[in-house]
């Protein structure tokens, strides 16, 4: 549910400081200033983690047997086995890892979506269960909507003092 409703809602200014082959392939500019992506990535790391600790806790209490059997394993695990194979060789490997400036969608992320895959195969079993994921994924969608919305007729609550404290670090140390 935070990934459905949450995650996509998080706007927050990263300072990203470009180094190496970030540094090399972007605009020129030392820093890149990421409202959208950086601290998504870090969500989704950290939904997924929580997700696996949720499955581990259902099988340890209820055993194996909650697991199901299906063959959607296969080619999550061949995608995994790729996606840490093609980082192992990749030339660049911090952003093989962490994915490009402006994305962050490299290795860590593309090994969290399956594992909540993975997650969701295995809790997500009723229709009660889709359910409630969806309305969770409708919630996010109406609140980025009226946002767009207010944005197109020229109130953009980003750009009040209340909308700028939510999305830009405090800077007065």
């Amino acid at each position: 549910m935070l990934l459905l409703a949450i995650v996509p809602l998080i706007v927050y200014l990263k300072v990203v400081p470009l180094t190496g082959a970030a540094f090399d392939f972007w605009t020129g500019q030392k820093d890149n200033l990421d409202f959208f992506s950086y601290y998504k990535m870090v969500w989704i790391l950290i939904s997924s983690a929580l997700a696996v600790g949720v499955l581990a806790s259902v099988v340890m209490f209820y055993g194996f047997d909650k697991i199901r059997a299906t063959y959607y394993y296969i080619p999550i695990a061949v995608y995994a086995f790729f996606v840490i194979l093609s980082t192992q060789f990749s030339q660049y490997p911090a952003i093989s890892l962490t994915g490009y400036t402006d994305r962050y969608e490299g290795m860590y992320v593309l090994l969290a979506y399956m594992a909540i895959l993975l997650v969701t195969i295995n809790l997500v079993t009723t229709e009660k269960h889709i359910k409630v994921l969806l309305g969770a994924l409708f919630t996010g969608a109406i609140i980025i909507g009226l946002i767009g919305v207010f944005q197109y007729i020229g109130y953009d609550v980003f750009k009040s003092s209340f909308g700028k404290s939510l999305i830009l670090p405090d800077i007065h140390n």
